[in-house]
């Protein structure tokens, strides 16, 4: 639901002449995409993300996304791409565990096991480490895991729908 707030917040402002900054724009067409990919809408996801890559090609989020997008349709050699191309510009991006996530995802369906393999144990390493610091200043990481698969198995769910418009 947001999204689509966001989509026509974006297209009220244009047809009165004002224009989203491009950091905005590039939050919507984000948004869009995942929500299409999530919803099993792999073309419109990856045309969004396109329409993201095209609008900011520096942005290593917006390849990122691509790169997950294509690799759900199939479209490996090209996902590839724009996974490697995600790390490349942002190599101590926060979000690496995911870059590196969705490129393992296209090597993976381009028959490239080892690369794919590489890539996830990476990302276990990786996850081992943080999980542990986080421990180790008393984070308390399982229920912060739970919360927040709980959040992301609302998205999009009829009964989450309920409980919003119940709490407005």
């Amino acid at each position: 639901l947001c999204f689509a707030e966001a989509r026509a917040d974006w297209e009220y402002r244009s047809a009165e002449g004002a224009q989203l900054s491009p950091s905005e724009q590039l939050g919507v067409m984000v948004s869009e995409g995942r929500v299409a990919l999530r919803s099993g809408q792999t073309e419109e996801a990856i045309a969004a993300f396109r329409a993201a890559v095209n609008l900011t090609p520096s942005s290593a989020a917006a390849h990122a996304h691509l790169s997950r997008g294509l690799a759900f349709a199939g479209y490996s050699d090209e996902a590839i791409r724009h996974g490697e191309a995600a790390m490349r510009l942002s190599p101590l991006d926060p979000e690496m565990a995911l870059f590196r996530g969705g490129t393992a995802i296209a090597y993976f369906t381009a028959r490239r096991f080892e690369e794919a393999l590489r890539l996830t144990e990476e990302n276990l390493r990786q996850t081992i480490e943080v999980v542990a610091e986080a421990r180790a200043h008393g984070a308390h990481v399982e229920g912060e895991i739970e919360a927040i698969k709980g959040v992301e198995d609302g998205i999009g769910s009829d009964e989450e729908s309920k409980r919003q418009s119940l709490a407005v």
